[in-house]
């Protein structure tokens, strides 16, 4: 199995024994990534390393410090060369470090955040297209969604998928106004996926496992005017993205923030070398550079579309809805609402103060999209109980003893929550309601427990969707439940917990 790093960049499957990942608290040092888009010249702490942006010029040339680049414009490849083809002549491989044959570069509509503006892009790292990564972008930075080289076994099947970056934008790679010599922090989980076509549940995250853990550290970046590549692409202006990445050394039971990969782009090109650095012994490894003119570029095969669904929707203080399938359902409140075919799959909480339920993460379930249809059925609200059907948890119908219930009936989901808003004098941040879309029900069970607020920590069945709301308690149903409704504490009108349900 290939590293993390080095399948990121261009490794074969056979590359490498996956290493452990170490996590560390950041409690003493959160990066908060809300803040990314802010003026990222104030953030101008030389890397500490001995791969620092001065060795860095010393050893391939460089700029002088300050320039200013919109890193899209060296990611995208807007040339008649779509496909370029490795130079093996220009490139470093070992008997186990091997470089991917070529990369081509394709571009589609980022239609699945309904973004009409900042096209999704994608590498295509392999000759059958089966191994690529997915970009995305907001105009102000770019991130890594998805890899898909990556092998991830699945016990008992026979294809390899590769891993998400979670939640969206996390993993941030580059930015536009992106001033040289800035850090640029990303603060991430990684959850590895595998897809087996044979399965009907053919995407699904392998959780907890090795290929699930969290991934941080900053990108910096140098531009090099002119750069000779050799081949077609010749002479261009090119910058160099260092990857620096939080690693264990176990010599000397530290943590540290070491080079790990370095990613080239040409104006115009797009991704043209990458350069592979052992972050135990801090030396470099492999480079691999693509200058030849491989022709038309390869379609990647897509697959596991819904695998990255999930997307966290902020209602305190606004809505965020991502249809209006079901209308104004609650009037005079915000509310957070799924996307069609995606349901409600955890709620986050503030620390302390009345009400403030804070943001929503919706998920499409893996399987097929015959599982939520986006049926409106019903809406419920507050106050008093409000069951169309009465699950049981552990035998007893009353899952959560005093506290109100909202509960959808046996075939349908939670579609979207609200809570009041101060405009209207509805109680802002108090708890409100929730509509209930059909679901399937041979895939819906009857099968369920509670997930409950306790006021300390989280209370997650999965962590494969990330930290998507830093700083507020979370509970959330597992990859292969569904949320089927909340309670509500009567005093507080804070929400108490979730009922998941098993979904087949």
């Amino acid at each position: 199995m290939c590293t993390l790093l080095a399948v990121a960049g261009a490794c074969d499957a056979e590359v490498a024994e996956v290493a452990e990942v170490a996590t560390v608290d950041l409690a003493d040092e959160p990066v908060d990534l809300a803040d990314e888009s802010a003026d990222l010249a104030d953030e101008s702490a030389e890397p500490a390393e001995p791969d620092a942006l001065e060795v860095l010029r010393a050893e391939i040339g460089g700029s002088a410090m300050g320039v200013t680049v919109n890193a899209i414009e060296f990611m995208r490849n807007t040339s008649s060369m779509k496909r370029l083809l490795l130079d093996p002549s220009r490139s470093v491989q070992t008997a186990t470090l091997r470089c991917t044959p070529e990369v081509s570069y394709s571009e589609s509509m980022n239609a699945k955040v309904g973004d009409f503006t900042h096209n999704i892009i994608r590498y295509v790292k392999s000759p059958d297209g089966a191994k690529w990564e997915q970009y995305n972008s907001d105009g102000s930075k770019i991130w890594l969604e998805r890899d898909t080289s990556w092998p991830i076994k699945d016990a008992g099947g026979n294809n390899t998928a590769g891993y998400d970056a979670k939640p969206f934008g996390s993993l941030t790679w580059a930015a536009n106004n992106w001033t040289e010599g800035s850090q640029l922090p990303y603060n991430t989980r990684i959850a590895g996926f595998n897809w087996d076509p044979a399965k009907d549940d053919r995407c699904r995250y392998e959780t907890p496992s090795f290929s699930d853990y969290d991934f941080y550290g900053y990108k910096t970046f140098s531009y090099h005017p002119a750069k000779d590549w050799g081949g077609a692409v010749g002479k261009v202006d090119s910058i160099a993205v260092d990857y620096y990445i939080q690693t264990y050394l176990p010599a000397s039971g530290t943590n540290e923030v070491r080079l790990g990969e370095r990613h080239w782009y040409a104006r115009g090109q797009g991704w043209v070398s990458w350069e592979h650095y052992n972050r135990d012994t801090n030396t470099h490894e492999q480079t691999c550079v693509w200058n030849a003119n491989g022709g038309p570029p390869t379609a990647p095969q897509i697959h596991c579309n819904g695998v990255l669904g999930d997307r966290a929707l902020g209602f305190l203080g606004k809505s965020f809805q991502m249809t209006y399938n079901y209308g104004d359902w609650d009037n005079c409140h915000y509310k957070a609402t799924c996307n069609v075919g995606q349901g409600i799959q955890g709620l986050s909480r503030a620390q302390a103060g009345p009400g403030s339920q804070r943001m929503a993460v919706c998920a499409q379930p893996y399987g097929g999209s015959n599982v939520y249809t986006g049926e409106g059925r019903a809406v419920l609200k507050l106050p008093y109980d409000q069951r169309r059907a009465q699950r049981q948890v552990n035998g007893n119908a009353d899952w959560d003893f005093g506290h109100w219930k909202l509960e959808c009936g046996a075939d349908e989901y939670v579609a979207g929550v609200s809570q009041g808003a101060q405009v209207c004098n509805t109680g802002e941040g108090n708890f409100h309601g929730l509509v209930c879309a059909g679901g399937n029900a041979a895939r819906l069970t009857q099968k369920c427990n509670t997930r409950v607020f306790n006021g300390y920590n989280d209370s997650r069945a999965t962590l494969s969707s990330g930290d998507w709301d830093k700083g507020a308690y979370k509970a959330e149903c597992g990859t292969r439940e569904y949320l089927a409704g909340v309670s509500v504490n009567p005093s507080t009108y804070r929400v108490h917990a979730l009922l998941c349900c098993e979904r087949t």
